[in-house]
């Protein structure tokens, strides 16, 4: 299969939404004005289908046959290429919110003799916060992945053409019961029976493979990305008509969360119009450019909160402007040129990307 250029927009892309996306938490968090969490609440809607697109991204790309018939080349390219630099960010991220950032961790930091105090800092402090995700929260992310890459050499001898009608029909059931009926529950106010939460992202990995498998006709593209269109509008007038007769921004509403229809429908628009790009023609050095900047974005992603935590240390501000644009568009800058000099050292690499 030749290289698809979409993808690596599509990696790119998916890691400058996630990165404005934590810093709208984070601006959130840090704002008391009712109207401006308003404000940021609506943005950081527009801003969570980062994730989605990188579970599709991945479901696009490792879905293969190829993949069931060499395992350990599998598992050594791809579980070890992501278990080794999350190891290593984990521990830097560790060592570096102790010292920089200890009030993550609920600390008092760092004494004037260099002691850590207020915390239990060590070996055994590390392995308990990494074997239950409170390094870093969005870390969150690579926890599940690598689930789902141990699964893909089971699951790649089924994903083929000639299987197509059956992954429609898996993915059809997985979007009643994950997508739908809990929409439907939450909606008229009944518990949900059914348990979603692996579900939520296997069901982007398969839905990656059949949008980047799947040959649309026109019209079905513009009806899918129309009504991606209309949901993202429709999204805004729900959540700003919910706080301003609440007063509380709906951070759980049908709009927000991952795993409902309309989550479903504008990640499928974005992956479409990324894969739209495939047909582009750009020079060589663009596309040598994209192939490098996607390469680049795992590592990005595991080391962007510890950057954006610094910086915001260094750009204390509750101003919009600084918190919402400034603090990320640096991290972005920061991140790339980081993770980019760390790529040219030829050991280094190995650890960290």
């Amino acid at each position: 299969m030749t290289r698809r250029k979409y993808l690596d927009y599509l990696a790119i892309a998916a890691t400058i939404v996630v990165v404005f996306y934590h810093a709208m938490r984070d601006a959130m968090a840090s704002s008391g004005n009712p109207r401006q969490q308003l404000f940021i609440g609506i943005f950081q809607s527009l801003l969570q289908y980062g994730v989605p697109l990188f579970f599709m991204a991945s479901g696009a790309k490792l879905l293969n046959p190829k993949n069931s018939n060499d395992l350990k080349a599998f598992l050594k390219k791809r579980v070890l290429r992501i278990g080794v630099p999350f190891l290593t960010w984990n521990f830097i991220t560790y060592v570096g919110v102790s010292l920089f950032l200890p009030s993550y961790y609920g600390n008092s930091g760092v004494n004037g003799r260099g002691m850590f105090t207020g915390m239990s800092f060590g070996v055994i402090d590390f392995f308990n916060r990494l074997l239950t995700n409170r390094v870093m929260s969005v870390y969150w992310y690579i926890y599940v992945l690598i689930g789902l890459y141990l699964l893909v050499p089971i699951l790649s001898s089924f994903f083929t053409r000639e299987n197509m009608k059956l992954i429609q029909y898996t993915f059809a059931i997985s979007l009643i019961f994950v997508s739908v009926l809990p929409l439907i529950y939450q909606l008229i106010g009944v518990t949900n029976p059914f348990p979603v939460e692996l579900g939520i992202y296997s069901q982007y990995f398969i839905l990656g493979w059949l949008l980047d498998r799947l040959e649309f006709k026109r019209t079905t593209k513009i009806v899918l990305v129309v009504s991606g269109i209309i949901v993202l509008v429709w999204s805004v007038f729900y959540n700003y008509g919910i706080e301003h007769s609440t007063g509380i921004f709906p951070s759980d509403g049908p709009f927000i969360q991952l795993n409902f229809l309309p989550s479903v429908i504008v990640s499928s628009m974005l992956f479409i119009l990324l894969r739209q790009l495939n047909n582009i023609e750009t020079s060589q050095k663009f596309d040598i450019a994209a192939q490098t900047g996607a390469i680049l974005t795992f590592g990005v992603y595991l080391s962007h909160r510890l950057v954006m935590g610094v910086i915001g240390k260094i750009l204390p501000s509750t101003e919009l402007f600084v918190t919402m644009a400034l603090i990320p568009s640096v991290t972005i800058l920061l991140s790339f040129a980081m993770i980019y000099i760390v790529s040219k050292t030829p050991f280094i690499k190995k650890i960290f990307l």
